[in-house]
């Protein structure tokens, strides 16, 4: 019983990292999708100003020359395609960025442990002073005994 109840707590305490991983995991990737729909919007919002600005009866009808440079002379429905096919992997982009990052904090705490154990002194050298210390006591011992032998 006791031993299945320990099991039972170790696998709760499992479940329980598990499941906030998994909540974590699922709360960025919302949070990026947010990002990346926001991403879109304003490119989409962006490739329609100068479709609005410059056409007859818009507030710019005649093009000036800082709406051409700003926009590129409006550039047509194939760069605003493209910005908004880009703006779409952006989301990819981020999560694969958001790893990485992970993965290197990983690394780096994983050279810092080697690093800390490095420092720590070998329970080997440890064992073989408390035993030469028994042996000395032992030898010391046996000279006493032997001093009380012959006396």
């Amino acid at each position: 019983d006791r031993l299945i109840a320990k099991q039972v707590t170790r696998i709760d305490c499992y479940s329980r990292a598990f499941f906030l991983g998994q909540l974590l995991n699922r709360w960025l990737s919302v949070r990026l999708d947010l990002i990346g729909a926001t991403l879109v919007g304003v490119a989409s919002l962006l490739a329609l100003v100068p479709i609005i600005l410059t056409k007859s009866g818009g507030p710019m009808a005649d093009t000036s020359p800082w709406m051409s440079w700003l926009f590129g002379g409006g550039g047509g429905a194939a760069t605003a395609g493209l910005a908004i096919s880009q703006c779409m992997t952006i989301t990819t982009l981020l999560g694969f960025l958001v790893m990485l990052g992970s993965q290197m904090e990983i690394t780096v705490v994983a050279a810092e442990r080697l690093l800390e154990y490095a420092d720590v002194k070998s329970e080997e050298e440890e064992h073989r002073l408390a035993a030469m210390i028994m042996d000395n006591k032992q030898e010391e011992e046996e000279e006493d005994l032997s001093a009380v032998v012959v006396s």
